[in-house]
């Protein structure tokens, strides 16, 4: 018996190899690839596996370790931070497509549980299909990707309580005693559960960690998972109720992501054996004997999906650009719904040939998931932002030669916090209805809207504005209002901020004046720390610095950074123009220009001076500098980053003996 079964396990790897890497060639998820395999090696195929029974185990502690999973991304300060999308928007798309589903059923003549139970089953999305999508286009931190994860989140949550329902929609004889008292146990063990995980279990892995034994750490982590689940078995309760607080317990500690570093090998090697059991539950003849029926089916249950999550996401205040690709992209069946399914087939609650339809129909939304993200990603760009611009915001009032700047998280926060202190004055164009409210509260000048759309532009008075930072994580939406500015203002400096260095050179072709990759500046960044780690001196790493920046971008802009720039330090090889401003401390202060020599001992030239908001261009040799003075300079980048950071150090021995002439 061993021995059969480690030969139909050697059989469904063999042949998942092979079936992958087509899927990967055709740019199909690897979850599609799992259900071929099950449906070859199954009895509805090839009939490689003859212990089923086994294989039926293996699956069943995937659904474990897929919840567990689960438990452990979504820490309860998790949840708290995106706690609008994921209780009013999850809800929403839940209930919106279990009413509605249910009642489609109703109208094909199925009893009432039945069809709730049909409609909670194709509420579900596939997280692991949605997210490595999401991932692939770098749309993760993008509106389309945190409204994606809210629902998921709540998705993923609410089908420990649904497994929890079975029994009743299956019609079974259970007494409101018997109710409350399983209400009771599951309020019971999960409230001790989550008192557990704020004082027992971090002192449990602390200790666990301190032996510096790996081995040690993933035994308890899974000795944590399997203990709480048998725990929640032997209540009365189910093993996905046990595993997802298993996991949300091992969420609270600071271990949690090494936790799910360890556990993240054995989760996909038993999800790959629950997909390959659902597969092996699938007739492929479905397909030839009711063809209409899976395709309408099919076809009819994305339509539902798409229109109830973006339903449900434009009432959380997003415009329809994010809600309708949020749909799309949520639009498949779940391999969460497997679960509900597997865990009703015993109950009666749906017959082996209702489930060879929904494993079909499953089947074939996730296949088609990857093509209706392409239309998601196209829908983004073509839809209108009239539903953005209604009610969106009132035009920004009194600016001019202002800084426009699209997106308020970290990098937009920091922009507009150093405008304010330089007393630069700006207004924020932000999608998220959240943050534009905690803004409008502060009193800041704030759009909501989606900064690609003309009419969003035009509130922020684009024609007027000096420059524009678009700060946002999304590509799509980077282009987007990188188009539309330059259309609308040929003479506006834009700044534009993306991720990796082979998106530059569209950018510069699509109009922006400076792309910041973050690839690039962060290695730049590792450089210089390591440096000064080996006590390299600050002004040769400031050079070596200003040389990397120089070649870098210099290679990045080829022929495009030379035809859109204009300024006179482009025209000469290795210059530049820097602003400085001279600290209370330089001894540069109360000394004119030809007492200081600044270029002559420097190699840098004093273009203008800016003094309490006055313009002093060209300044005389005799302007004597002051303590507070901007000073607008030219010269190579070199001495540029030499000559700036002695002044900004100005207060050391070391550059008062450097800057104060001889």
């Amino acid at each position: 018996m061993e021995l059969g079964l480690l030969r139909d396990l050697t059989w469904v790897v063999l042949l998942a190899c092979g079936v992958l890497l087509i899927c990967y060639r055709l740019h199909l998820p690897s979850v599609v690839g799992f259900f071929v395999t099950g449906i070859l090696v199954g009895p509805h195929g090839m009939g490689l596996v003859s212990a089923s029974h086994e294989v039926e185990v293996l699956a069943e502690i995937g659904v474990v370790a897929l919840l567990f999973a689960v438990g452990i991304e979504c820490s309860l300060g998790t949840l708290w931070r995106i706690r609008r999308t994921v209780l009013m928007g999850g809800s929403l798309q839940m209930g919106g497509t279990a009413l509605i589903v249910g009642a489609a059923c109703m109208l094909l003549g199925l009893p009432l549980g039945q069809s709730f139970f049909f409609g909670l089953l194709a509420a579900v999305s596939s997280t692991v299909i949605v997210l490595r999508l999401l991932q692939e286009r770098g749309r993760m931190d993008a509106p389309l990707g945190r409204n994606s994860l809210g629902i998921l989140i709540f998705q993923d949550l609410a089908v420990v309580p649904v497994i929890l329902l079975l029994p009743l929609l299956a019609g079974k004889d259970v007494s409101a005693g018997e109710q409350v008292l399983l209400v009771a146990k599951a309020v019971l063990i999960v409230a001790a559960t989550l008192i557990t995980a704020r004082k027992f279990i971090p002192w449990l892995l602390y200790r666990v960690v301190r032996t510096r034994s790996r081995e040690l750490f993933l035994l308890t982590i899974v000795a944590l998972c399997a203990g709480i689940t048998m725990l929640t078995a032997a209540s009365g309760l189910s093993l996905a109720l046990g595993a997802f607080l298993a996991g949300l317990v091992v969420s609270e500690s600071e271990y949690s992501h090494e936790a799910m570093g360890n556990i993240q090998p054995l989760r996909d090697v038993f999800a790959f054996f629950f997909f390959v059991f659902v597969g092996m539950l699938l007739d492929p003849w479905i397909f030839l004997e009711r063809p209409a029926a899976v395709v309408f089916a099919t076809l009819g249950l994305m339509a539902i999906k798409v229109g109830a999550a973006a339903f449900a996401v434009r009432m959380t205040g997003y415009p329809l650009s994010v809600a309708l690709p949020t749909g799309m992209m949520l639009a498949q069946v779940g391999e969460f719904g497997f679960v509900v399914l597997t865990a009703a087939t015993p109950l009666g609650l749906v017959s082996e040939s209702q489930a060879s339809l929904v494993v079909a129909v499953a089947v074939l939304s996730m296949a088609l998931s990857p093509f209706l993200a392409l239309v998601a990603d196209r829908m983004e760009t073509l839809l209108p932002a009239a539903e953005a611009e209604e009610g969106a915001a009132d035009t920004v009032a009194g600016l001019k030669d202002h800084l426009v700047i699209v997106g308020f998280g970290l990098c937009g926060r920091q922009i507009a916090d150093a405008a304010r202190q330089s007393g630069v004055a700006f207004c924020v164009i932000e999608v998220n209805p959240e943050t534009v409210r905690r803004l409008r509260e502060k009193g800041e000048q704030v759009i909501f809207g989606d900064a690609g759309q003309s009419a969003i532009l035009e509130h922020a008075h684009i024609e007027s504005a000096s420059a524009l930072v678009v700060a946002v994580n999304d590509p799509v939406a980077i282009r987007r209002a990188t188009v539309t500015a330059r259309r609308m203002h040929p003479g506006l400096h834009i700044v534009v901020r993306t991720s990796y260095v082979a998106e530059m050179a569209e950018l510069y072709e699509l109009g922006a004046d400076e792309v910041i990759p973050e690839e690039f500046e962060t290695s730049v960044e590792i450089v210089s720390r390591l440096l000064n780690h080996y006590h390299v001196p600050r002004e040769d790493i400031a050079a070596f610095v200003a040389e990397i920046r120089k070649d870098g971008y210099a290679m990045f802009r080829g022929e495009i950074f030379e035809a859109a720039c204009s300024r006179i330090a482009c025209k000469v090889p290795d210059a530049d123009i820097a602003t400085i401003r001279l600290p209370q401390s330089s001894p540069l202060c109360g000394k004119n220009l030809v007492e200081n020599a600044i270029r002559e001992r420097y190699g840098v030239s004093v273009l203008a001076i800016d003094r309490d908001g006055e313009m002093l261009p060209n300044p005389s040799p005799l302007r004597v500098l002051a303590a507070g003075d901007r000073l607008h300079i030219f010269g190579r980048r070199g001495d540029i980053a030499v000559f700036t950071a002695l002044v900004a150090d100005a207060g050391t021995e070391t550059a008062k003996k450097i800057l104060v002439p001889a």
